[in-house]
């Protein structure tokens, strides 16, 4: 090989370090990049015995991760392990017993069942405010299908009599260090804001941070009890009166109680170490709740008309398939801008009037009044709980609702809307509270301009303008404006821990090996050079290492994203199937893949497939579930002073 095309060649592939020279057992000097070349060394006549990658890493600490410890509580070698693992680690875990895995065979059962007497409705598209009735049947059974049924419930009942599924137990330090934490009555574990990394904090620290937030009168007030009869009883009436409107799956909806009963939402918070000093953010759990079902109804009625105004920006994708084609004017300059706490900022009134006039001249009356008065009723009577103190937001709307994100959207379409046309303003787009646009005027013209926000809310709304004439950072892009012509590439927060999945957590690995396929893809998309994409794979290379990652795995998915595919992902995307699956729910643990669960329902669907009448039924594959990672075991939403349960 040419010595050009050999330094080429070796450029285009991601760095190895030491480690992984190690991890190799190709330490040649003479070629440092010999994993990608032919060994120039003699090859020894003796095998060593080959280990299988995916075997367990845990006795091997996982670096890279960051633990941000701001208690006075000093974290043990073990503990400090655990943690590096991060919070979506699971552990080694028992596979589900015979009785489960035999229940999840019957629902596929029930499934076949319902797709042979619905075959009629199979192309229609599914109705998302349907309730599932898990224990209705169909009235009438096709006898072919009831054999193949029992035939393959007798195979796999039989298979699992002779498969002797061991249990697979976490390590003994591991084990010590999870029970060690989770019964720490001192310390409050929690991923923090913007994927830094994890956060330990002394539980009075967080306490006394949070009441502090709460402590402002403007936006909550502390209530004597919860009016769950009172709001239940309003919300029954609403609906009643407007059944002429909605369906009566939609009114069901509404009203669908769960079986747990009716809950005050939660409030909890992730702390924002990236701002000097450390915020919180709030996050309110709708689950369960009182307008849980309303907010996701509102949300379905909504998003239609947010898709139609000209500022929705869907995601960076979309943003880089408008501006490759877009030539800007010479004199022109790049700007971005950031909501301050847009979601506890809107006035309720402004945002109410703004919602009824963005929805009219879509809906008909009956229609705009319901979407109007439910709107209303959810954003008055927002309760949520902490530490069993019950307050009332009486300003904004809370982050974690179905029907904040399109309120909140529409409400400054509104806004924009209302506005007349600049001509400075080139091109205008916008992310919820990110907005991006084109500027041919001064920045004092631009910073006048948007000005409307602050004069139409009362100054509630505030902005954060940055510009520049050629690079700024938008989402997770680099915008490059140089000679009238649009660039990209990857930005990454400098905060970012990069706390990918490790290899040693128990998720399939095929969840591994698509995980780093995609990231690659996402990289491809937003790198607009073929240099810049190789440096996206070296730095990303280097990172799946320090989490674990063999790098004979990692070349093997490598190989899959070549930079000649970047215009067909960029211009081609996948529409998203409406038709309901054929499913087998599996608890994923490391000995499941032993049943041979793929086989059984490969020749199911081969026997389907023999009669006319159940061809149309498409293959059943298997869903694959997860076990309790470490966030499950360690953070917990629901702050109490009280001491937690023992680990289990």
């Amino acid at each position: 090989m040419h010595p050009c095309k050999r330094l080429f060649y070796i450029l285009d592939r991601p760095p190895l370090t030491c480690d992984t020279y190690m991890w190799l057992g190709r330490t040649n000097s003479r070629f440092p990049f010999s994993p990608y070349t032919k060994s120039h060394t003699k090859k020894s006549n003796t095998k060593k015995p080959r280990t299988k990658f995916w075997t367990p890493l845990l006795k091997k600490p996982v670096i890279s991760s960051r633990i941000h410890n701001h208690s006075d509580y000093t974290l043990s070698k073990h503990e400090a392990q655990l943690l590096n693992l991060g919070l979506k680690h699971i552990l080694p875990s028992s596979p589900p017993p015979p009785l489960i895995l035999l229940k999840e065979f019957d629902s596929l059962s029930r499934t076949l069942r319902l797709k042979h007497f619905f075959k009629d409705e199979d192309n229609s598209p599914l109705n998302p405010f349907k309730l599932p009735n898990p224990s209705w049947q169909p009235p009438t059974k096709y006898i072919p299908l009831e054999s193949i049924i029992v035939k393959h419930q007798t195979l796999f009942r039989n298979t699992l009599h002779k498969l002797k599924l061991k249990p697979n137990r976490i390590p003994l330090h591991l084990s010590q260090a999870l029970r060690s934490l989770r019964n720490n009555n001192r310390i409050i574990i929690l991923p923090a804001d913007k994927n830094i990394g994890v956060c330990v904090l002394n539980k009075d620290t967080y306490y006394n941070k949070v009441v502090e937030h709460l402590s402002d009168s403007n936006t909550y007030r502390v209530v004597s009890h919860y009016p769950l009869e009172e709001l239940s009883y309003r919300l029954k009436k609403i609906v009643n009166n407007h059944l002429g409107t909605l369906t009566t799956i939609e009114a069901n909806y509404i009203l669908h109680k769960p079986s747990t009963g009716y809950q005050v939402c939660n409030l909890y918070f992730l702390p924002k170490l990236h701002k000097n000093p450390m915020g919180f953010r709030p996050i309110c759990s709708y689950n369960n709740s009182l307008f849980e079902q309303t907010s996701k109804w509102l949300h379905h009625q909504l998003m239609p008309i947010l898709l139609l105004q000209k500022q929705y920006l869907k995601d960076s994708h979309s943003l880089i398939q408008t501006l490759e084609h877009l030539k800007p004017p010479p004199n022109s300059f790049i700007f971005t801008f950031d909501v301050e706490s847009l979601y506890p900022s809107i006035p309720p009134k402004l945002g109410l009037e703004a919602l009824r006039k963005i929805i009219t001249p879509h809906f008909s009356t009956s229609k705009t009044n319901l979407i109007y008065t439910l709107s209303a009723l959810t954003l008055e009577y927002h309760f949520l709980s902490f530490d069993d103190v019950i307050y009332q937001q009486v300003k904004g709307t809370a982050m974690g609702s179905n029907f904040s994100v399109v309120y909140a959207c529409l409400f400054l379409a509104h806004l924009e809307n209302s506005q007349p046309p600049h001509p400075n303003l080139c091109f205008f787009t916008r992310y919820i509270d990110d907005a991006f646009g084109i500027w041919t005027g001064t920045k004092l013209e631009l910073e006048n301009y948007l000005q409307f926000y602050n004069t139409s809310t009362n100054n509630c709304i505030k902005l954060t303008i940055t510009t520049s004439p050629s690079r700024l950072p938008f989402l997770d892009l680099w915008i490059n404006l140089k000679n009238s012509k649009f660039s990209f590439n990857c930005y990454q927060k400098p905060q970012n821990a990069y706390q990918y999945l490790p290899f040693s957590s128990e998720h399939p690995l095929h969840l591994k090996r698509h995980f780093i396929i995609n990231e690659l893809k996402r990289y491809l998309i937003r790198e607009s050079t073929p240099l810049g994409f190789r440096r996206m794979k070296k730095l990303f290379f280097t990172r799946l290492i320090t989490r674990g990652y063999p790098p004979s795995f990692i070349k093997e998915n490598y190989k899959n994203v070549p930079f000649m595919v970047r215009k067909s992902l960029i211009y081609s995307r996948k529409p998203k199937s409406t038709l309901l699956p054929v499913i087998f729910k599996l608890r994923y643990t490391r000995v499941t893949p032993k049943i041979g669960i793929h086989d059984i329902l490969k020749n199911l669907h081969e026997d389907l497939l023999l009669d006319p009448k159940l061809s149309h039924i498409p293959r059943p594959f298997v869903c694959w579930t997860k076990s309790k990672s470490i966030h499950s075991f360690l953070v917990k939403t629901k702050y109490k002073r009280s001491s937690p349960k023992s680990l289990t």
